[in-house]
């Protein structure tokens, strides 16, 4: 039947988006990390030492979730620890992170998502002391909002549009509510479904 044949086709080609997005490593990051770490080993050798230990736990979540479609949301969480404190080594006292998580048990997430939406924020924006950056972490109803204030580049120096909408893609693929974004008074808003897993 040609109607079976091409949904077939159509899920194997959203699976193996889905396994993409998962496997995708930003050349941008590795930069910006290799080139805090360098700039920090002449100032601060124990520092340097740290940021590459966040560095490697950061490529080790990725490495470690390659084959997973959800992890578990505190999970999800925890990885973005390192990649904060690399970026704020990066911009010192210009990124804040505030979370107001109600309900978080039994959920999960697409492994990744946390990283490459603040990821996003980061490159998309001028961020400095004068101009800070602060990203909101909200959880409620099986729903995960990040938003965070706007100060856009005049000229977009990262092109890291095409993971979001791989991001898009994949929740899309995985939820019928799928994944929404809107902004609002110089604010970017994301809404993310999350997933109950029903333990076995």
């Amino acid at each position: 039947d040609e109607l079976i044949l091409s949904e077939k086709q159509r899920r194997d080609s959203l699976e193996l988006e889905l396994s993409a997005y998962k496997s995708q490593i930003n050349p941008d990051f590795l930069f910006i990390a290799l080139e805090v770490i360098i700039s920090e080993l002449g100032a601060n050798k124990k520092n340097s030492d740290e940021l590459i230990g966040h560095l490697a736990r950061v490529y080790r979540y990725t490495l470690d979730n390659r084959q997973n479609e959800l992890v578990d949301i505190e999970q999800e969480l925890r990885s973005l620890e390192p990649v904060l404190a690399i970026f704020q080594t990066k911009y010192p006292g210009a990124i804040t992170i505030k979370q107001d998580t109600v309900e978080k048990d039994g959920l999960s997430i697409v492994p990744g998502t946390l990283h490459a939406l603040f990821e996003h924020a980061v490159l998309r924006n001028l961020v400095n002391e004068k101009m800070p950056l602060t990203i909101h972490i909200q959880i409620a109803e099986a729903t995960m909002t990040v938003s965070y204030n706007l100060n856009e580049r005049i000229a977009d120096q990262h092109n890291n549009s095409n993971r979001i909408e791989n991001l898009i893609k994949t929740y899309n693929y995985l939820s019928s509510n799928g994944f929404s974004m809107h902004t609002l008074d110089r604010n970017q808003f994301y809404q993310v479904p999350l997933f109950k897993v029903e333990e076995e």
